[in-house]
C-alpha cells in the first residue's frame, strides 16, 4: 500500500496547530523493522509542506499530465531557513 496522507491532526486542536512530522514516516525497512515497509517513500510530505497530488488522468482542459510538484512557497521557506542557519 502506498499510503500518502496530506495531513494528520488532533480533532480538538485542528489541522492548523499540527506540528511538522506529526506522524513520522518510516525510516527503516523490513526485515530490520518487522512492521516496516518493503521500501521507503522518496520525497514524502505532510503539513505544513504542500504538494499537488498526481492524478491518473490528463488535465481536462490542457490535456497535459498532472505531475506531483512542490509548492514554491515551501521551497522558498526551506531555502530561507537554511540561509538563516548558515548566516
Amino acid at each position: 500500500m502506498n499510503y500518502m496522507p496530506q495531513w494528520h491532526a488532533d480533532f480538538d486542536k485542528g489541522w492548523a496547530n499540527t506540528p511538522a512530522e506529526y506522524v513520522p514516516f518510516p525510516k527503516i525497512t523490513w526485515p530490520e523493522d518487522p512492521t516496516g515497509p518493503d521500501a521507503l517513500i522518496e520525497d514524502h510530505w505532510l503539513w505544513p509542506t504542500h504538494k499537488m497530488v498526481p492524478f491518473h488522468m490528463v488535465h481536462p482542459v490542457t490535456g497535459k499530465e498532472i505531475v506531483a510538484e512542490r509548492w514554491q512557497g515551501d521551497i522558498d521557506r526551506e531555502r530561507a531557513a537554511r540561509e538563516a542557519v548558515s548566516a
